[in-house]
């Protein structure tokens, strides 16, 4: 019997911080030029890399000479999807890669917006969110959407809403919401412009949700864009 989706709640908000972002990177996501990761050679290493080396282990695209160097990011001899999931973290910010090296960072971006948002939970009387990896990839690909697309909003071009980006990719769930933001730059500040809108702390404070997934991404020209994805199974 075909298992069919029966939402209880879906629930969206987005704001918009107007005072300047600058090309900052988070701490997990940066790199010196010529490094194990950094396959567009500019001293950085964001979704730009990842999209080159997911396309390059796809067979979708070929690499030169200087971008083969960088992508063997396991080290071990051969570019492959192990090489594409240690990129895929460190641009999501769960890892760090440190002079071509793997280094887990003591706090990611991701467990810093989990720690505040369960700080206000429990301020509030509301059991701690579990940080979920499935949903941490999904909202990364939203906020990577958002920049490749150039929008900012709850509808995705490519992936539709949040119920239906989710749905997409096999994930269950009885209740869904989604908080997005650009242009915050630390997990502090974005978590600060979140709690004081009322939409988006009423999804961060919502006792309904049992799971979280959250993304940074940064856009070429250094705006930075956040999302949340929350739900319960």
């Amino acid at each position: 019997m075909k298992r069919t989706r029966k939402p209880l709640l879906l629930t969206l908000a987005a704001v918009l911080l107007l005072s300047a972002c600058f090309a900052v990177l988070p701490a997990s996501a940066s790199g010196e030029p010529g490094t194990l990761g950094d396959l567009t050679n500019d001293g950085e290493i964001d979704a730009a890399d990842y999209m080159i080396l997911k396309r390059a282990v796809l067979g979708t695209f070929q690499l030169d000479d200087a971008q083969r160097r960088n992508a063997d990011v396991s080290q071990d001899g051969k570019i492959d999807s192990s090489d594409y999931l240690f990129l895929k973290r460190a641009v999501l910010g769960t890892f760090q890669l440190v002079g071509g090296g793997q280094v887990e960072p003591p706090k990611t971006d991701a467990e810093e917006v989990l720690r505040l948002v369960n700080e206000n939970r429990a301020a509030d009387g509301k059991e701690a969110l579990t940080l979920s990896d499935t949903l941490c990839d999904l909202a990364l690909r939203k906020a990577q959407d958002m920049i490749v697309n150039d929008y900012f909003d709850h509808i995705s071009p490519t992936y539709g809403s949040p119920a239906d980006l989710l749905e997409r990719f096999g994930v269950f769930f009885t209740a869904v919401g989604e908080n997005i933001a650009y242009r915050f730059v630390t997990p502090a500040d974005v978590m600060d412009g979140w709690m004081n809108s009322p939409g988006h702390r009423a999804n961060i404070l919502d006792a309904r949700f049992t799971e979280i997934g959250v993304a940074k991404a940064v856009a070429p020209n250094g705006r930075c864009y956040w999302v949340q994805l929350f739900m319960h199974p």
